[in-house]
């Protein structure tokens, strides 16, 4: 059997077949059941993977009052931290009660699970095209909620001001700056938005996660933290941004930037990189790692690309993942500079409670090899009460609440950094417009043998 019989997620998802499509309305069914009893699930696809990862916790899902405090009792699960712990957010790890590492095996759990549950059996046994077909091509939320640009313009300079004047003022090298819009959206389909992600950014650490504390998150994240096992490890660097709808046609082919070697970036977009990097190697340092890191260049995330600066390190024997993490995270690519000063003027002075947006997320194994991304172009889901216990295959209504920020320096102008924020959060926003009709094709073998085909 193929990877690509088994890996629709490879493909543009206009072009899955019927039964393909029908994997995503099971797998759609099955965690919207989960979120309802209100089981915690990761639903994630690592960077250049075919295969996507589901975790299920069915007990209570463990809270941590610091990442140091993972390193107590050392367990695996899939990491859910938000920005600044506390009370309200606390980091949070979905114990691998339930794991199931490939397509096959995750659509014979979905399958199981949704046939199960007799409520459901009647909407899957029409067509599941059916409502696509019919409401191809529109938008899912309305237009009169973005209509507003103007008002949210209007809030983000006033913030920006106050974030602009500590920094041009020498109290703080660099500050993060980031808000959240809201909008009404109709027929959200989660799995298939992840399932776009999947399709559109390889490069990404694609996910879903809900858990009764947190709530649903999807994202695309291609900021890494931390990759590796005890020994050996790689972190990056990432900050600057840029548009490709910015450069020259002539180096863009597509959504593919052709010649990234000679990109140029303006002077604040290097020093504010070169921030993040004078912070990762000094941690680095004070950690007694032995480390060696890459020279900056230009990276592409989506449709966006950013200044990159690679490292790979080894520890001294006993420095826990833990304590790695929390002397990495937050970093001046999401927080400020100095750090402990800049994320306490950023949580009592943004508009919005960050939550979980710029935390971090991703497979925790203590012993073995870990992934850990920071929460980036990301969007959290809170669906109505009738969309949760109610009898429609799709949510009927559903408030999205889209995140992204930008770092502030002395040379920042308020309206650019607006438009860094805007464009960041087109990265998850694109998806929320429903697919055109998907071509005929021959039924793949492998969801064939489990939808009864």
């Amino acid at each position: 059997m193929s990877v690509d019989e088994l890996s629709p997620w490879t493909k543009p998802i206009d072009t899955w077949n019927e039964i393909e499509v029908r994997l995503i309305d099971y797998l759609n069914i099955y965690l919207r059941n989960l979120q309802r009893d209100e089981v915690s699930f990761a639903l994630y696809r690592l960077p250049l993977q075919n295969e996507p990862f589901l975790v299920i916790q069915r007990s209570q899902v463990q809270t941590y009052s610091s990442l140091i405090s993972l390193d107590v009792s050392p367990q695996n699960g899939f990491l859910f931290a938000p920005f600044a712990i506390t009370d309200d957010h606390p980091a949070l790890l979905i114990a691998p009660e339930e794991v199931y590492s490939d397509t096959y095996s995750i659509a014979r759990t979905a399958f199981k699970g949704v046939r199960a549950d007799r409520p459901w059996i009647d909407q899957l046994d029409a067509v599941p095209l059916q409502h696509i077909q019919d409401h191809k091509d529109l938008p899912v939320f309305l237009s009169s909620d973005f209509a507003d640009k103007q008002s949210a313009l209007k809030r983000y300079r006033y913030c920006f001001s106050n974030f602009h004047y500590r920094v041009k003022n020498g109290d703080f090298r660099k500050l993060v700056l980031s808000r959240l819009y809201n909008v009404r959206a109709y027929e959200v389909h989660p799995v298939q938005i992840f399932a776009r992600a999947c399709e559109a950014y390889p490069n990404m650490l694609v996910s879903m996660v809900y858990t009764p504390i947190s709530g649903l998150w999807l994202g695309a994240t291609p900021e890494l933290l931390v990759r590796g096992e005890p020994g050996r490890y790689n972190t990056m660097s990432m900050a600057g941004t840029m548009s490709i709808l910015d450069l020259p046609a002539s180096i863009v082919k597509g959504d593919v930037v052709q010649d990234l070697s000679t990109f140029y970036w303006s002077d604040k977009n290097k020093e504010e990189q070169q921030i993040v990097t004078d912070y990762i190697t000094a941690t680095l340092a004070r950690l007694n790692a032995k480390f060696t890191c890459s020279a900056p260049f230009t990276s592409q995330a989506g449709e966006l690309v950013h200044l990159k600066t690679d490292f790979l390190f080894s520890l001294p024997v006993g420095t826990s993942l833990g304590v790695l993490c929390d002397a990495l995270h937050p970093n001046p690519a999401v927080c400020g500079l100095p750090r402990r000063e800049a994320r306490e003027f950023i949580t009592t002075t943004e508009y919005d409670d960050r939550s979980y947006y710029s935390g971090l997320l991703g497979p925790w194994q203590p012993t073995r090899t870990s992934h850990i991304y920071a929460n980036l172009r990301c969007m959290q889901l809170l669906p109505s009460h009738e969309s949760l216990v109610g009898s429609s295959l799709y949510s009927k209504a559903m408030q999205v609440s889209l995140y992204a920020g930008g770092g502030i320096m002395p040379e920042s102008d308020a309206m650019d950094e607006f438009e860094e924020t805007c464009n960041k959060m087109e990265c998850m926003s694109r998806f929320l417009f429903k697919s055109p009709e998907p071509e005929e094709s021959t039924p793949h073998s492998s969801f064939a043998a489990f939808a009864g085909q």
